[in-house]
């Protein structure tokens, strides 16, 4: 595996861990006890995620699966609010599968993921035709 690459997959694990992290922070009082945060902590180790995230990402080349992991991601995160309601989870901040505007977020983030592959494909669609053409 190349380097630009490494980086790549990099950027897709620390996503998912920031985003388990958070909502387990927010979720689990026995995780945030384990781990006492302050906001401001909080609100650095977001900033630093995402700075990390946008500069390992220009180092990374595009890839297949980049079209396909704002959808995984979006379902990742369903499944593990729902699971963590039945485990009885509650979130401080409102994040739950009861809140409404969540599933607003939800259905707005697949529909921009919808289209975005949609546009994806006609491209590839594209190029095919005229690597067809004589």
């Amino acid at each position: 595996m190349n380097r630009r690459v490494f980086f790549k997959y990099l950027n897709y694990i620390m996503t998912i861990l920031l985003i388990t992290l958070f909502i387990f922070y927010d979720s689990l009082a026995q995780f945030r006890d384990l781990f006492p945060l302050s906001r401001l902590s909080i609100l650095i180790l977001w900033i630093v995620g995402i700075l990390l995230s946008l500069f390992l990402d220009k180092w990374a080349p595009r890839m297949r699966f980049d079209l396909y992991f704002p959808a995984i991601l979006t379902l990742y995160t369903i499944v593990l609010l729902v699971l963590l309601n039945f485990l009885g989870a509650q979130s401080n901040r409102g994040i739950s599968v009861m809140n409404p505007a969540f599933w607003v977020v939800v259905a707005l983030s697949l529909y921009l993921w919808y289209k975005e592959y949609r546009k994806s494909m006609e491209r590839k669609k594209s190029k095919s035709e005229d690597k067809a053409l004589p």
